[in-house]
């Protein structure tokens, strides 16, 4: 029996709970968030250790995967509990950063719509995805921008940005996986006479437990009116920062997303003209 896994697990869940706790009383006073945060943080590098060593020793698991956006999750959610930065600034910022995972929601379905009706036609496909993801980026520069604004730094900006723009997205890949493994591990048959009514009362009792806890997990994220104006976050890009300002940052920003954007909009051209042009 390989005794790495119990050794790894409880070092990686201890040493993440050591540092959240020291890192966060920069940021915060409360020995509850303190205590509560590193416990949590331990917990999410412990699971997501464990994780990493099953897959070192038994192979890769798909159905596992779920596990890599939730640890993820928690310790994003310990760090704006314990105010290291600005997440969402208010309801409207979150909305604003859902917009792109919207995008890709309703380029899939019109995916799906096509494939029946346009019997997989590659160049629909094509013309859809561009024009998701160009939406999507475009949809995303608001957000980044607000993120470096408010936490004035640029690292801290794009990384805060890129990650709230990705927490819808991650949740939808949660609950797909969710889905998969219950399908993989269906519940024992019940009786007839009460299958139905049944079902359906626990289908409302989850669909109201989901409601509250994306509730809580928005007012645990919208935090930008309980971070302080000043944050003590480290930036190595400060002197960049001074030099130039805010303002010039954030529109630099914009230029490289748009750059972006006409890079993955040529890609899929160059990609589309490629199959056309293939032999057969």
């Amino acid at each position: 029996m390989n005794a790495a896994p119990y050794i790894a697990v409880p070092t990686a869940g201890l040493i993440g709970a050591l540092t959240i706790a020291a890192v966060g009383t920069r940021f915060t006073r409360s020995a509850w968030g303190l205590a509560s945060g590193a416990a949590l943080a331990g917990l999410a590098l412990a699971l997501l250790t464990d994780v990493v060593c099953g897959w070192w020793q038994h192979g890769f698991d798909v159905l596992q995967a779920w596990v890599l956006p939730l640890a993820c999750l928690m310790l994003i959610l310990v760090m704006v509990w314990q105010n290291w930065f600005v997440f969402y600034e208010d309801r409207r910022d979150a909305v604003q950063s859902a917009r792109p995972t919207l995008a890709i929601l309703g380029a899939t379905l019109a995916t799906l719509v096509a494939d029946r009706r346009l019997a997989g036609d590659l160049q629909a496909l094509s013309l859809i995805w561009a024009g998701a993801i160009s939406l999507a980026v475009v949809w995303s520069i608001r957000p980044l921008q607000r993120s470096i604004a408010l936490n004035r730094s640029l690292t801290v900006g794009v990384l805060v940005g890129i990650s709230k723009i990705l927490v819808p997205l991650a949740g939808i890949v949660v609950f797909i996986a969710l889905g998969v493994w219950s399908r993989s591990h269906p519940a024992p048959p019940a009786e007839p006479a009460h299958a139905a009514p049944t079902a359906r009362a626990r289908l409302a009792d989850l669909g109201r437990l989901g409601g509250d806890l994306v509730r809580l997990l928005l007012v645990t994220l919208i935090n930008g009116g309980r971070v302080a104006p000043e944050p003590a976050t480290y930036d190595p890009f400060g002197l960049l920062r001074q030099q130039r300002g805010a303002e010039s940052v954030a529109r630099n920003t914009v230029v490289m997303i748009l750059v972006l954007a006409i890079h993955l909009l040529c890609g899929v051209v160059i990609v589309r003209q490629s199959v056309w042009l293939a032999p057969g």
